[in-house]
């Protein structure tokens, strides 16, 4: 039987996230992250798949998928820039990795009002075994970099 997947430490991921001013401006911004997961170890074949909903006021959404090291991409996603009401949502299909990940949705409110909403990321085994993470919550109103 194929190695199991194995879920990486949430702590590995740092995130730093430094204040900014939302005066003047009514669009507000957010940023959701899962806890990583996956392997250095995982088989080829091993994919992943992010998804996000709204539940709150209008909001635009892309999402980025991150090595631990904090490198991210949303290229060929086709969750950039999208624009959800409440109670849509946006996936971005298969991905293939062979070492851990962990997602960030990044969302804004054009028309005022906190974003709000759950993310998540899955990663499949070859053989078909899952296991999956979701986002704890925003870090609202922050310029957030990772290291």
């Amino acid at each position: 039987m194929r190695k199991s997947i194995l879920i990486a430490a949430a702590a590995a991921m740092l995130v730093v996230a430094s204040a900014a001013s939302a005066q003047g401006r009514p669009m507000q911004h957010a940023a959701y992250f899962t806890p990583p997961i996956g392997s250095n170890e995982a088989p080829a074949g091993t994919t992943f798949e992010a998804a996000f909903v709204n539940t709150g006021v209008p909001i635009v959404l892309t999402i980025e998928l991150c090595t631990l090291d904090g490198a991210c991409s949303s290229a060929g996603f086709g969750c950039v820039s999208v624009s959800l009401a409440r109670g849509q949502g946006c996936w971005t299909g298969l991905l293939a990795s062979d070492e851990p990940l962990y997602a960030k949705f990044r969302v804004s409110a054009p028309r005022g009002g906190s974003p709000e909403g759950m993310g998540s990321l899955r990663v499949i085994g070859p053989d078909g075994t899952t296991a999956a993470v979701q986002t704890h919550g925003p870090v609202p109103d922050r310029a957030v970099t990772e290291q």
